[in-house]
């Protein structure tokens, strides 16, 4: 008996790129990763982390190739299994592959399956979209809170001895 996970991953994109995964529950996240490169024909070779997520798509804990385990000397995603990361259907996690251009995806699992084969080879089961040659824009955006840095700095009371005026450098 074995346990098939149906993994969707969606890029973050305008035009809708979907691709249906089935990898089996003992796989590892860099086995996803793998897979996922293959699916969405990225170039191989490239740094990846994933996230978990709830259901509004918030990033959470990070799962990062570049973790690595002095003990066993694997990296995090080879220390995660899939049957690990998604517990049960619907579960998500935010996927990001090569740290210069964050191609972003969206995976969620979609169905869990017991079947009687013993082996399974990880495959893409359906394909929606082309990926586009270059990676979505992505905006960063700073937290505009209500913080100023310099708000408690009185301007008024500059007599410390390491401030000499406009020539202080």
């Amino acid at each position: 008996m074995t346990e098939v996970f149906t993994i969707r991953a969606i890029l973050d994109a305008d035009e809708d790129v979907i691709r249906d995964i089935a990898i089996h529950g003992n796989a590892n996240l860099y086995d996803l990763h793998k897979i996922l490169v293959q699916a969405f024909d990225l170039e191989p070779g490239e740094m990846s982390s994933f996230f978990k997520s709830n259901d509004d798509w918030e990033q959470g804990e990070e799962i990062s190739m570049m973790a690595f385990d002095a003990e066993s000397g694997k990296n995090q995603l080879e220390a995660h299994s899939i049957e690990e990361s998604f517990v049960k259907e619907e579960e998500k996690m935010l996927f990001v592959y090569d740290y210069m251009n964050l191609w972003t995806f969206y995976l969620e699992a979609t169905a869990i399956k017991i079947i009687d084969e013993t082996s399974f080879e990880s495959q893409v089961l359906g394909k929606i979209g082309e990926r586009p040659n270059t990676p979505p824009e992505k905006e960063m955006k700073a937290d505009t809170g209500d913080d100023d840095l310099f708000s408690e700095w009185d301007h008024d009371n500059e007599d410390s001895d390491d401030y000499q005026g406009d020539d202080w450098y």
